[in-house]
């Protein structure tokens, strides 16, 4: 049987994964906040089409990305696990965090890894019942205790690697433009 990873190694991982959470939370609230509908609602109008997949797969990938830090699967990098071998470092944020995980694991659980057979899509919706806020304010609680963690083991903070939301936003804008000076 395989040993488990080194911890700073699986401090790491799970601070690129808080950090992967939090673009795709900040890029799925690009597009489907209504600040952002209304800023960029040329470009997504024409290419509604498209757009609501890129959107879709966002939200889909908070979800999951997310869930795999705050579940209880054994055998795997979750930060309750994390925070007892550092002797309970970030359990207040993990504590903070927990009511809206249970929201989360609603989505991972009846529609995303799995698919529930007795609910509809928008039952899942209505019973999780979470908010955009909550899930920015989760995605900022995952950063925030990776970074407690990186820093108890005087490990480097993890920067962004995936697109970030400005640059997103920048494409957004670029497609806005585009459609306003053919006006």
């Amino acid at each position: 049987m395989a040993k488990p990873l080194p911890l700073d190694d699986q401090i790491v991982r799970a601070a690129k994964l808080a950090v992967r959470a939090r673009v795709h939370c900040g890029l799925w609230w690009t597009t489907a906040s209504a600040a952002g509908r209304s800023l960029f609602h040329e470009a997504l109008d024409e290419h509604w089409g498209a757009w609501r997949f890129v959107e879709h797969a966002q939200f889909i990938a908070f979800m999951v990305t997310t869930h795999s830090l705050f579940g209880d699967r054994h055998g795997t990098i979750r930060f309750k696990r994390l925070s007892k071998q550092l002797d309970g470092i970030a359990s207040g944020l993990i504590a903070e965090a927990e009511p809206i995980t249970l929201k989360v694991r609603q989505f991972r659980d009846q529609l995303f890894a799995h698919r529930s057979d007795k609910l509809s899509y928008s039952e899942v919706f209505d019973r999780a019942a979470i908010t955009g806020n909550e899930m920015i304010r989760l995605a900022d609680l995952s950063v925030q205790i990776a970074s407690q963690m990186l820093e108890a083991r005087q490990l480097p903070e993890q920067p962004a690697d995936d697109i970030s939301v400005e640059e997103f936003g920048r494409i957004l804008a670029v497609l806005q433009r585009h459609y306003e000076a053919l006006g």
